[in-house]
C-alpha cells in the first residue's frame, strides 16, 4: 500500500508539474511549488526550510527604480568581522569522505581522497583560518594536504577566504571563467582577491587519487556559477552527492552586472536547473548537499549524523528531498520570469 501511495503521489506531482510547466501562468507555477512543500511526508525530519525557499524565490518581487537598483549594483563591500558567537558551529564528519567546516550559514566542505583533500569555497577572510585550518585540525585532517580548492562562486561567502588558502597551502583553485572574470571585477579590495588558476570547462571531472568530482558551468546565481556530482562513502555503503552551486536571484552584484537584464538572467538559471535535473538522474543522486545551510536545515542534519547511532539511516541521504528542491526552484524560477517579464 506504501508504495503504491507513493507511485501516485509521484504521479500526481508530476501532474501538476507539467500542467503548471504547459500553462506558463504565475498561478500555476506557485500552485505546483506549494504542492510540493505539502507532498512532504507527515512526521518527515530534516526536510527542505520550504518557507524560506518559497519566500525569496516564489515571492513577487517588489518594483525598484533604476537609482535603487544602481544603488544596489554599487553599496560598497563589507569586510567588517561578524562576532564569532554569530556564525561559528563545530566541524562534522558528514561522510567518510566528507566534512563540514562551515558556519552556521554558509558551506564549506572538505572531500578526502587517497591522494589529499579537494576544498570547497572558503567563506570569508576573517574566518577562513579558524574555518578550515583550525577545523580540519579537530578533524584530524592535516590542511597541507589540501591539492585543489573548487569555487562554486564568485560570491564574498564563497571566495574571500579563497587566497589565504592559496597563500598558505599553495592548492590549484579552480573556477568558471565567467565568475574569474566576476573576481576581477567586482568591488572586493584587492588584498582579498585570489590569484587567477585553473579555468573549469562544463562537465569537466577533477580526479584526485581514489575520487572523481564532476563540475558543470551553471549560470545564474553568477554568470559562472559551478554545481557538483562527487561520490560518497558511509561504511559499505556508496552514496552520489550533488552540490547546486546557486540560489538566491540576482542579476547584478559587487559592482558588477551579471546579465543584460532580468528575462536573460532567469533563463539562464532555470536552464541551469534543467540541466542539473537531467545529470542527477542520470548520476544517480541521492544526497543533497548545500553551499548555505539554511535551504536544508543543515544545523539540524549536522546534528542528527552526531547523534546517529550504527545502522540508522543516514540523515543527509534523501533522494525524494533533493528532486523536490530542484522542482521547487524549477516553477519558483519559472513564476519569476513571468513576474519580471511585465516589470
Amino acid at each position: 500500500m506504501r508504495v503504491v501511495c507513493s507511485t501516485l503521489l509521484v504521479i500526481f506531482l508530476f501532474s501538476i508539474h507539467s500542467n503548471a510547466q504547459a500553462t506558463g501562468s504565475v498561478e500555476a507555477h506557485v500552485a505546483a511549488a506549494k504542492a510540493i512543500q505539502a507532498s512532504v511526508p507527515k512526521g518527515a525530519k530534516n526536510e527542505l526550510d520550504y518557507d524560506y525557499i518559497i519566500q525569496t524565490e516564489c515571492t513577487q518581487p517588489k518594483p525598484t527604480t533604476p537609482a535603487q537598483e544602481q544603488a544596489a549594483l554599487n553599496r560598497p563591500p563589507n569586510t567588517k568581522p561578524r562576532p564569532r558567537e554569530d556564525w561559528y558551529v563545530d566541524p562534522v564528519k558528514v561522510f567518510d569522505n566528507l566534512y563540514y567546516l562551515g558556519t552556521n550559514l554558509d558551506s564549506v566542505w572538505a572531500v578526502t581522497t587517497s591522494a589529499g583533500i579537494i576544498l570547497i569555497d572558503a567563506n570569508y577572510h576573517w574566518n577562513v583560518e579558524e574555518l578550515v585550518a583550525g577545523g580540519m585540525k579537530k578533524m584530524g585532517l592535516d590542511p597541507a594536504n589540501i591539492k585543489y580548492l573548487v569555487l562554486t562562486h564568485a560570491h564574498s561567502d564563497h571566495y574571500w577566504g579563497v587566497k589565504w588558502v592559496q597563500d598558505t597551502f599553495h592548492p590549484r583553485v579552480l573556477a568558471s571563467e565567467a565568475d574569474w572574470n566576476v573576481i576581477a571585477k567586482d568591488n572586493t579590495p584587492a588584498e582579498i582577491k585570489p590569484k587567477k588558476d585553473m579555468v573549469v570547462t562544463d562537465g569537466q571531472k577533477l580526479t584526485l587519487g581514489d575520487t572523481t568530482i564532476t563540475l558543470y558551468i551553471t549560470p545564474g546565481h553568477t554568470p559562472g556559477t559551478l554545481s557538483l556530482i562527487l561520490p560518497l562513502k558511509d561504511g559499505n555503503d556508496k552514496h552520489v552527492g550533488a552540490i547546486y552551486g546557486g540560489f538566491t536571484l540576482g542579476i547584478a552584484r559587487a559592482g558588477v552586472p551579471y546579465f543584460p537584464d532580468w528575462p536573460t538572467g532567469l533563463k539562464a538559471y532555470l536552464n541551469s536547473v534543467r540541466k542539473m535535473k537531467d545529470i542527477e538522474a542520470k548520476a544517480g543522486v541521492d544526497t543533497m548537499i548545500t553551499i548555505h545551510a539554511r535551504i536544508d536545515k543543515m544545523m539540524d542534519k549536522l546534528a542528527a549524523v552526531k547523534a546517529r547511532k550504527p545502522g540508522e539511516p543516514h540523515p543527509f541521504v534523501n533522494k525524494e528531498m533533493r528532486k523536490r528542491f530542484l522542482n521547487l526552484l524549477d516553477e519558483c524560477v519559472s513564476a519569476q520570469s513571468v513576474w519580471r517579464s511585465k516589470t
